[in-house]
């Protein structure tokens, strides 16, 4: 173990006992992990100690609790480490609400006491790669069932299961939450047999493409929420794709699932042992990505480099942008997965009568919707045969019926007069979003600190609704 290698444990002090165990743990394996109840001397300023130990150490351990998102010196301590570049390691003692910052950060789940020893070994695994050190791995690894490594130490189906879990959850928990409900992710059943196929075949990828409001990001979410049969999918908005200049697919693969080999070679290696199971990478609105070329190119390098039946790649594109684009995914046409002929992608669009009913009514149930799909006139069922105007509906009528004269201008009125409240226009929530989108344009950011907003001249803060939240995003 280097001795440059210094790893910061920090916890609230309500979690003391677990801190205390897991540092007791580390240190078994020869883990040098600096704890402020461990190596603060009594006579020691405490807030200088812990500053000049944030400092020398590499590598942060967060346990994440309620008592520890809502510590301030835990605040300060993980901003400082975000702050300087360095890695932070979370771990998920319980289920609690997470600051938007550290949402994107990957957790190992310890809420189960009974899965301790194998989170355990998981985190001395990931801290081995952190420190490009080898830590031998607790024999008792050998013995749990499920385990996410093999006897010699190397990641099993269950390690790419357990992170490709974790890190879909935290898309779909992140990413898509404020637009797309879990409880109306629709499923559509002519993609799923094209999927079905895709799946079965020995192609590498299947392109879905569809218009703007079609429903690709809700078949993305069904799809990652319930994955067919032995199929893993990881979730990759391409939004907030964090492929960092010259690294490869491979290598941001790697970074995913903290291995030190190729992703390829691991995947092609498992399914050689058990060729049941295989993981499916999606990549979601690439159109939306800040160099379509770039990513293109990548994944196609990629897909010409795999090696095995275990690895499939899902794309979804808005059209007509895919059209303009697709000339940068330069791969043999024998590796892609076609409808009918070449080019002949999966394309969306508007539901079926059959798929609009099945999906209006999940949106009732949720939404408490007082009109049956049957009874409205058809104009209105053609209307929300659209996936996007029908979540619109469903938003702007929340514990209504459905008028019969809806139209787009309509429901879209009424959705805005429904979030600004009885004020409207004149409420101070409305002042604070406006104001909020102005200085968040003048200043170019896509976050603006609150306290901005509450000195503010434009904003009366006795009536911020924001003040428990550090920034607006």
């Amino acid at each position: 173990m280097s001795e440059a290698k210094q790893i910061f444990i920090s916890y609230s002090s309500n979690d003391v006992s677990f801190a205390s165990q897991l540092h007791e743990d580390l240190g078994k394996h020869g883990i040098k992990a600096w704890r402020d109840k461990t190596h603060i001397r009594a006579n020691e300023n405490w807030a200088d100690a812990i500053f000049s130990a944030l400092k020398k150490s590499h590598i942060m351990i967060l346990v994440i609790s309620k008592s520890s998102m809502l510590s301030e010196e835990v605040y300060r301590e993980w901003h400082y480490f975000l702050s300087t570049h360095k890695p932070i390691v979370s771990i998920w003692l319980e289920d609690c609400d997470i600051h938007f910052r550290l949402a994107p950060l990957q957790r190992i789940d310890f809420r189960s006491i009974s899965n301790y020893q194998v989170q355990l070994n998981q985190l001395i695994y990931e801290l081995s790669l952190l420190m490009q050190t080898t830590i031998e791995i607790p024999s008792q690894r050998q013995v749990v069932a499920n385990s996410a490594f093999s006897a010699d130490g190397k990641p099993t189906w269950e390690h790419i299961l357990n992170i490709a879990r974790q890190f879909t959850n935290e898309m779909l928990g992140v990413r898509y939450k404020e637009k797309y409900s879990s409880d109306c992710y629709s499923d559509r059943s002519g993609i799923k047999t094209h999927l079905s196929n895709f799946l079965d075949s020995s192609k590498r990828v299947m392109v879905v493409t569809g218009r703007a409001g079609t429903g690709k990001s809700t078949f993305v979410c069904n799809l990652s929420q319930h994955p067919p049969k032995n199929t893993l999918v990881l979730l990759q908005d391409c939004a907030h794709l964090d492929l960092e200049q010259d690294m490869t697919i491979d290598q941001y693969l790697m970074k995913i699932f903290k291995i030190r080999n190729s992703f390829k070679e691991l995947i092609a290696n498992l399914y050689k042992d058990d060729p049941s199971l295989k993981i499916v990478i999606l990549f979601d609105a690439v159109n939306e990505f800040y160099d379509r070329e770039r990513l293109l190119n990548e994944i196609a390098v990629f897909l010409r480099g795999i090696d095995t039946g275990g690895i499939k790649v899902l794309i979804t594109s808005r059209i007509p942008v895919w059209d303009s684009i697709k000339r940068h995914f330069t791969i043999p046409s024998e590796f892609e997965f076609h409808t009918s002929g070449i080019n002949s992608y999966v394309n969306l669009a508007n539901f079926d009568i059959v798929e609009a009913k099945a999906t209006y009514d999940l949106y009732k149930h949720s939404y408490d919707l007082k009109s049956n799909f049957d009874e409205l006139p058809p104009h209105v069922q053609n209307f929300l045969s659209q996936p996007l105007f029908l979540k619109l509906t469903a938003e702007a009528y929340i514990g209504q019926a459905i008028p019969h004269d809806v139209v787009l201008q309509k429901v879209f009125a009424d959705y805005v007069l429904r979030c600004l409240g009885a004020d409207g226009p004149n409420s101070n929530e409305y002042r604070v979003l406006k104001r909020a989108i102005q200085l968040m344009y003048e200043n170019k950011k896509r976050e603006l600190e609150v306290s901005l907003l509450k000195n503010d001249p434009a904003v009366d803060p006795s009536g911020l609704s924001l003040s428990n939240s550090r920034t607006v995003q």
